[in-house]
């Protein structure tokens, strides 16, 4: 270390860098894949849309998604029986 103390110094910020970014990118992944999701079955969980021919579609790595208006999500939530409860998400750019 005291014969080359720019290779010892550059070698310590590189374990500070290194260990800082695992510890900003660790709660990041944690809360988004490692944490399970806050509901009682999520193997129940459902994901559909209104009218598909109505909608707008959007590939992803798990398939197509089909997306619909508030207020469609709105008349859904205040008319389905067949659920306990119905949530809805967005995602990407705000275009209101």
């Amino acid at each position: 270390m005291w014969r080359s103390p720019t290779v010892s110094a550059a070698s310590i910020v590189m374990l500070a860098v290194g260990v800082g970014a695992s510890a900003a990118v660790f709660p990041l992944l944690n809360a988004v894949v490692l944490k399970p999701l806050p509901v009682t079955r999520p193997q129940e969980l459902v994901l559909f849309s209104d009218n598909p021919t109505e909608s707008m579609f959007t590939g992803t790595a798990t398939g197509t998604w089909a997306l619909f208006s508030t207020p469609s999500f709105e008349h859904l939530r205040a008319s389905q029986q067949a659920f306990r409860d119905v949530a809805a998400f967005g995602a990407g750019r705000d275009h209101s």
